[in-house]
Parts: C-alpha cells; structure tokens; sequence
C-alpha cells in the first residue's frame, strides 16, 4: 500500500472490507494492519514538503502525531530513497512516531547520510550531534566502519547508490559509488573538525587504529615541512585547542591564525597530536596501519614521540 499508487478512495474501501473480516480474537489486532496513510493525506504532505515541523495534525482538540508502524517507515524510507527525495525523507523521520522505537532510532540515524546524499554536508555534519527529544546523539552510535564512510563521502562528494534501510545494516563491498550532485566538499578545515569532535564524543571510533588511519589518509599531504619556529608554537597551539575543546565533544576552535602559514601542516599537525594523546591513553592496535602513514613526514613521528614528554594531560577521548 505505501509502494502503490492507489486512490484514497480504493485504500477507503479496502480498510473497510478488511475491518469487517471474521477474525479470531488473537488476530483482532489485525485489523488496523491496512490502517495506512496515504501518500495525498494532508498531514503527510506537510511534513515532507517542510510546512508541517512538529509532525501534529492542525485543529482543535486532542493533537494527533503522525504515527506509523515500523514496517510503514521503512517502506517509505525506501520509497523515497528510490526517487531521490532525501530532503523530505529526512523531514519524515526527524517527526514520525512508531511503537517500535529502536528500529526507528536506527533508520533516523542515517539522516547524516540521506542530508549527505541531497548535497547538504553542512546540514549532515551538524545532524550527527543534535538528538531528537529524549535520546542521544547519531554520534553516540556511530562505529567505526560509518565513521570512515562518511569520511569518504564528504572528501570526494561520492555516496553509495543502494538504498539504506538501517544504520546497523553492513554496506556490500561491491555496492558502487556515485557523484552527490550539487554537493561541494567541505574544507579541510571543517573535516577535521568534524574527525576530532567524532572522536571526542566516540569511545569505539576514538580507540580503533583504522579509524585514525583513515582520517588520516584523507588529509591534505603538505607540501613540505615548516620552520622550527612554526613547529615549536604549534605544539603548545594544539595542545591548546585539543585540551580546550571539553568532555563533550564540543565544537572545536582553531584560531584562524594558526593557519595562515602552513595551512595543510598545521591540521595535520593537530590531528597528530590528538593521536599522540590517544597513545598515551592505552596502546593503539593494530598500530601498522597509523604508523604507515608516518613514513614520509618525519617531524609528524617526531611529534608523536615527543607529545608523551610534553604533556600528561587526559586524553581527548
């Protein structure tokens, strides 16, 4: 009923007769299985065009929430999902009710990705930390293998083009790839703010060595290496700014000057030295695929090393 086009005069009709099935008093709970909204109802439409926010009927008396079976939200997020109408899908679950509240925890937690896939990263980025009413946030959820995805997907303006049902549904290898279109990279500026703040408020992301690597790899490879006077101002700098951003995952504050010089030095400097702090936590393993990573710019190790003699500061995680 939600993939079909019916009329709502046939959907009307069809209720009806199945409501007045003889069923056994253990199926009465059967009868409101047809009791779907249709696609035309005027609740749904002003939820999914943006007019309707609060996911409440309009009009006088008891309110009435736009309340569906888990079986119904994920058919319509598939529905929308096949033509391409990520903005309204991510409208729909950010309001829908449903009895089965964890399933639809783990579909409203891909609304980074669906905000993603309609070429809003700015909108994605902040989604992962604003919970709706009485849960935590995506991010407190997020695993390892997502966080790298959406690394990827916010690097090179490509998503998965398969439909995603769950958050916790593992993605096919073999699932291809496509352009987002209108989407436009972030700065590297704002990806690693967002690769920091992930693995501040994300004790599986913050202790996994792939998802350093990984961040990592998606760093801009700095031209060379920059002065000793640069270097010996930025350890106290992101000591700073690390130590600074609080127990919450905080939006992190990199002063604007700090990049001025050597932009692509300097983040890639801070990103070291959060990983310097993750070691000194407890012992990064596997530690090849990091260490990898470090075998051009020597004064990146040299920052690892020397963090531990620096600083015995708690760790950002």
């Amino acid at each position: 009923m939600v993939e079909c086009d019916f009329s709502p005069e046939f959907l009307q009709k069809l209720q009806g007769f199945y409501q007045t099935l003889p069923l056994p008093p253990s199926c009465i709970s059967l009868r409101n299985r047809l009791c779907v909204l249709p696609w035309s109802d005027v609740l749904l439409v002003s939820v999914l065009k943006g007019q309707n926010v609060t996911g409440i009927r309009p009009g006088k008396g008891k309110k009435e929430p736009l309340t569906e079976s888990a079986a119904v939200v994920l058919l319509r997020a598939e529905t929308l999902q096949r033509l391409n109408r990520y903005r309204e899908l991510t409208r729909y679950l950010k309001v829908v009710h449903s009895g089965n509240t964890e399933l639809l925890q783990a579909v409203r937690d891909l609304i980074p990705l669906f905000l993603m896939k309609a070429g809003d990263f700015s909108s994605a980025l902040s989604s992962f930390f604003y919970p709706p009413p009485g849960v935590c946030c995506p991010v407190c959820r997020l695993t390892p293998r997502l966080f790298t995805l959406y690394l990827r997907i916010i690097t090179t303006a490509t998503a998965p083009s398969a439909t995603a049902a769950i958050a916790t549904q593992p993605l096919s290898p073999d699932t291809p790839w496509e352009e987002v279109k209108g989407a436009v990279v972030p700065r590297q500026v704002e990806v690693v703010k967002f690769g920091l703040r992930v693995l501040k408020s994300n004790m599986a992301v913050y202790k996994d060595s792939q998802s350093w690597a990984y961040f990592l790899h998606v760093l801009n490879s700095p031209a060379g290496p920059p002065d000793t006077a640069f270097l010996t101002e930025a350890r106290n700098v992101t000591m700073e700014i690390l130590l600074n951003q609080g127990s919450l995952g905080h939006l992190i504050q990199i002063p604007r000057t700090f990049l001025m010089v050597y932009p692509d030095q300097a983040l890639l400097l801070l990103v070291t030295q959060g990983l310097a702090l993750r070691i000194l936590h407890e012992p990064l393993t596997p530690a090849l695929p990091v260490l990898n990573y470090y075998k051009g710019p020597e004064v990146l190790t040299r920052t690892i090393w020397t963090s531990g003699d620096n600083c015995r500061s708690p760790p950002i995680g």
